[in-house]
């Protein structure tokens, strides 16, 4: 996905099992990603994009049927 603006997610209609998101930035950079309440981070804190225009984030979250459980890698 290649972010023109910052942005809500929604998650419906899902299943369990893992998703994996490539969130790039593009146009000027600096957009952001809000996550569904469901999804609950290691350590409790949701990522903080890499900003700069071009650069790559990799998000991934399991869903379980109930929570997702999400880990990242960033600046790519």
């Amino acid at each position: 996905m290649t972010l023109t603006a910052s942005t809500t997610l929604t998650f419906a209609g899902h299943v369990v099992g893992t998703y994996i998101f490539e969130l790039t930035q593009g146009g000027t950079g600096s957009y952001t990603i809000t996550w569904p309440a469901s999804v609950k981070w290691s350590g409790g804190t949701a990522p903080t994009l890499t900003t700069t225009v071009g650069k790559t984030d990799i998000v991934t979250l399991f869903h379980d049927g109930t929570n997702f459980y999400g880990t990242y890698s960033l600046n790519y």
